[in-house]
């Protein structure tokens, strides 16, 4: 994006990039509908709060690594 911003604009659209971990199970295998690992986000949200979801994934995605997400993870006291 920012080579065909320079060709046709001469402007670099945009001056900050993130990379995101990517979401995998518990034991490590990449969340996906179609394998059936991924819980519905908002039976979580249901069960223990929005914000307790947020929460646990900030707390769990270091910098630089992917998130090793399990629904246990949302309710430990562990954490705080």
């Amino acid at each position: 994006m920012i080579i065909s911003g320079l060709e046709y604009r001469n402007n670099i659209p945009f001056k900050d990039v993130y990379f995101n971990a990517i979401v995998r199970d518990g034991k490590g295998k990449k969340m996906s509908k179609t394998l059936g690992n991924s819980p519905d986000p908002l039976d979580i949200m249901a069960k223990y709060g929005t914000d307790a979801l947020r929460f646990t994934m900030v707390y769990l995605a270091p910098l630089g690594n992917d998130v090793l997400f399990d629904e246990e993870k949302t309710e430990s006291e562990e954490i705080l």
